[in-house]
Order: C-alpha cells, then structure tokens, then sequence
C-alpha cells in the first residue's frame, strides 16, 4: 500500500493507497451488512524495505507514511484501532483466519505473531 492516491492510478487500483483503500474496504464491508459501530482494526506493515540516504525522513520514508495514512484514515472513520505491528526494516506477509478472528503476522527471520 501506498499512502496517497495524488498522481496514481488510484482508479484502477484503489487497494493500493490509504487513501481510496480504507474508505472502499469499509464501503465493501457495509455492503455486505457490518456495522461500523462493530469494526475494529489491525494493521500490519509499514517496514523501510531499502538502506537509502534520507529514508527516514520526506517522500523515501514510504514505510512510516503508510502507517501514518493508514491510522489516519481509520481515525477519521471511526475505526478504532485494537492491534498493530508496524515500522521496523523486516518485511511482512499476514494471512486472517476469518472462524477465528485472528491475524497472524509473519516477520521475516523473526517468526510469527498473532495480533
């Protein structure tokens, strides 16, 4: 995910920003009959992937401004944001196991985490 749909293909691909993809993630879940009073949030990610001069800080710190967006967004929907395993220079694949409501983060040469 990237933090802002500004000059992209966000059309396209609105999963891929923060911007388009939280408000259409919720829109898919309301549409589907959820309640927003009854969502909760668990985000993961966010590594700086590449040792670049400068990626701390400005447009290379993608990593951190995903995570900022992200918790933005849901902030901004009322989503309130129970779990999160973010940041760090490790990178993640998670998968949900949707009978038992859990997310399992797996970092790599680390091992797993369920949040």
């Amino acid at each position: 995910m990237l933090p802002d749909s500004r000059d992209a293909g966000a059309v396209l691909k609105p999963g891929k920003f923060a911007d388009t993809a939280v408000p259409r993630l919720l829109q898919e879940l309301s549409a589907l009959g959820a309640l927003p009073s009854n969502l909760q949030a668990k985000i993961a990610g966010g590594a700086q992937m590449f040792n670049i001069p400068g990626k701390d800080s400005g447009l290379l710190a993608v990593g951190a401004r995903n995570i900022e967006a992200t918790k933005r967004w849901l902030a901004h929907f009322n989503v309130p944001l129970v779990a999160e395993d973010t940041g760090g220079n490790k990178g993640r694949s998670i998968e949900f196991n949707v009978p038992l409501w859990n997310l399992s983060v797996k970092v790599l040469g680390v091992g797993v985490k369920e949040l």
